[in-house]
């Protein structure tokens, strides 16, 4: 997994949900917003060649 549903950021114990998530053969990628989700939806690749760096 590249990212989590939550965590934790700050000591206030506020935390993130990632409501944007792209499925690409067979992993789940999860984004901060729906401008990178798109972005990667335009060109996994681009974007899986650098997780695997």
């Amino acid at each position: 997994m590249f990212a989590a549903h939550k965590f934790t950021l700050d000591s206030g114990q506020r935390t993130l949900t990632y409501d944007q998530w792209s499925e690409y053969k067979g992993q789940t990628y999860y984004f901060c917003s729906l401008g990178c989700k798109k972005a990667f939806d335009k060109e996994p690749e681009k974007y899986v060649e650098k997780t695997q760096e």
